[in-house]
């Protein structure tokens, strides 16, 4: 079936941790499950592309499960190639590697710019120019979110950034939540809250006993997930700016 699709399963390459980023990162072995779209002759991608039209085999930052492609496939080929797809045995693609990462990697400037550039494009209705995003980076700077003052987590999938949260540790056994952001094509598969999950884990290890931050009146997304994972909403804690309309705070146990 793979053979007459043009669509070959491989193996070998990097292994990730589908925890918190508690430990270090283990690096790279022969494991994953993936999938390379190529046809039957050796070539790419794009020759599936341009025949059967599988422009999205390839693209964005989260690939699509092999089970996905076999349906994607059996919708060219008919019924049996449906019926085979329904009954293709094929590997789950792993769990995002979640880890704590330097604010001044690539990856995090990366995620970093996508947080800002949601913000503007949100407020203003079109896309951030790469001068707004720099001007707001540097007017609210994300350097204090490394050890022993906060940390940065980033996730990521076979190379490719998701997602990304901050913790900033606060006198009083307190800390702000912070640069909560998931790349659009990454979105719906619960890796938001697995980035807030992640950060209460690490607020614990820090005696942190509430956690607290601000949000947008327009990220109506991020408020309900907010308040999925037993935050409330409460009175400012910090002046409203052009970005800053609802404060939460939870009590961790």
């Amino acid at each position: 079936m793979p053979e007459r699709l043009g669509i070959r399963l491989q193996s070998g390459a990097r292994r990730f941790e589908p925890g918190c980023g508690l430990h270090s990162r283990s690096g790279h072995d022969g494991g994953r499950s993936g999938f390379s779209p190529t046809s039957s002759n050796g070539q790419d991608a794009g020759f599936l592309s341009q025949r059967w039209g599988f422009e999205s085999l390839s693209r964005g930052p989260v690939r699509l499960a092999p089970a996905a492609v076999f349906r994607c496939a059996a919708r060219r080929f008919g019924r049996t190639a449906r019926v085979r797809a329904d009954n293709a045995a094929v590997k789950p693609l792993p769990e995002p590697a979640i880890a704590i990462t330097s604010p001044r990697s690539g990856q995090a400037e990366r995620a970093l710019q996508g947080f800002f550039g949601e913000m503007v494009r949100r407020h203003s209705g079109r896309p951030a120019t790469e001068d707004e995003i720099a001007a707001l980076m540097r007017d609210d700077p994300s350097d204090d979110l490394t050890p022993p003052d906060g940390l940065l987590l980033l996730a990521e999938q076979d190379g490719d950034v998701l997602g990304c949260a901050g913790l900033r540790l606060l006198p009083d056994h307190l800390a702000e939540v912070t640069r909560v952001f998931v790349f659009p094509a990454a979105r719906g598969q619960g890796i938001g809250a697995r980035l807030m999950g992640c950060i209460e884990e690490h607020a614990r290890r820090h005696d942190v006993r509430t956690l607290r931050l601000d949000t947008s009146r327009l990220l109506t997304e991020a408020r309900r997930l907010y308040a999925r994972q037993g935050y409330q909403e409460v009175a400012p804690f910090s002046q409203p700016g052009p970005y800053t309309h609802h404060w939460f705070a939870k009590t961790l146990s």
